[in-house]
């Protein structure tokens, strides 16, 4: 009766079901809405100051969110909370992969190292570059305990990513559009948030309440929309009547699979969610004329801001949120409406 596992488990349901009537995201959210409000009012001022260039705004973003997103990732290291066979440590390895190649590459790129930061040392030179790459390993495979082999893979691939980074580097490779690679690795981040939602403090034993699931739906739709504009050109290939029948079959299938992820709180039917959302994106984008084009880029960037900050509320990173609204706020509105 006086077990200790029923001490443990009684204070597990206690902390549960204070999380699901208080999922932390939307209060959070909630409380730093006067800090949004700051960021729409003086977001021209804000732009001006931090993000100087329309060409590099973007550019700026993606770093910073690359950045945040890893910091975040590493600081989920509590993996005695994972379940059996769970993927979410591999998951979390590749993202930081991803995230080490992308912020080692604009390292060496930049002005940013330590070679460049501190006086001249004739004796060392540009050695002093290795040492912020040594501390980031070590803190990524700290972060990957308590077992050797969570070290071994998250420090690992931490520094398959980093040197990936400087090789393309080096070899001056094809830069690929930060805005996308921002993409898939906030939906891989969110995809972990449905495969394991106490891992991420995001919901407890794989039980979400309604604000979660409306949130993680909106973002489902969002984000692989923008994907799609991304690759899909404005052709005019479909006439208005066959637009009409799949947006009525997209919204049809849209209330089925919602209400599928409601009931089933599935990582399948997420993915259902944002399929359906990424070949209703290539149709919308197939139907315009090919003059369209710049009407198209504005809509990709307005679900790109969307995507950005439907994530910073999902994971409590609120720079993020702040970086999207000062983006949407100084950008040009109206070219949605127009191509409906």
């Amino acid at each position: 009766m006086f077990d200790s596992s029923l001490v443990v488990q009684s204070a597990a349901s206690s902390f549960n079901n204070a999380a699901l009537w208080a999922p932390d995201f939307f209060w959070s959210a909630l409380m730093a809405l006067p800090v949004f409000a700051v960021f729409w009012i003086f977001a021209p001022k804000i732009a001006e100051k931090f993000l100087p260039g329309e060409k590099r705004r973007d550019y700026r973003v993606s770093i910073l969110a690359f950045l945040v997103v890893a910091i975040w990732l590493i600081a989920q290291g509590n993996y005695g909370v994972l379940r059996d066979f769970s993927w979410v440590g591999v998951l979390i390895a590749v993202l930081l992969c991803a995230c080490a190649a992308f912020l080692s590459r604009r390292y060496y790129e930049g002005s940013a190292r330590l070679s460049q930061c501190l006086p001249v040392n004739r004796k060392w030179g540009t050695r002093t570059d290795y040492a912020l790459p040594a501390m980031v390993v070590i803190v990524a495979a700290a972060a990957g305990e308590p077992t050797w082999a969570g070290m071994a893979l998250q420090g690992g691939t931490v520094a398959v990513g980093w040197l990936s980074g400087w090789l393309l580097h080096r070899r001056n490779a094809r830069e690929t559009d930060p805005k996308l690679l921002v993409a898939l690795l906030i939906f891989g981040a969110a995809y972990g948030l449905i495969m394991q939602p106490e891992f991420f403090r995001f919901g407890q034993l794989g039980r979400l309440t309604a604000v979660h699931l409306v949130f993680l739906t909106m973002f489902a739709v969002a984000l692989p929309a923008y994907i799609a504009l991304h690759f899909a050109r404005p052709r005019g290939w479909f006439v208005r009547g066959f637009y009409k029948g799949a947006r009525l079959f997209a919204a049809v299938a849209a209330l089925l699979l919602f209400s599928l992820f409601v009931i089933t709180e599935s990582a399948l039917a997420f993915l259902a969610i944002a399929g359906l959302s990424f070949v209703f994106g290539c149709i919308f984008a197939w139907r315009q004329p090919a003059d369209a084009a710049n009407g198209i880029k504005s809509v990709k960037h307005d679900l790109w801001f969307a995507s950005l900050a439907l994530f910073g509320i999902l994971t409590a990173l609120p720079a993020l949120t702040c970086a999207a609204i000062v983006l949407w706020r100084i950008s040009p509105r109206g070219a949605l409406k127009k191509l409906l």
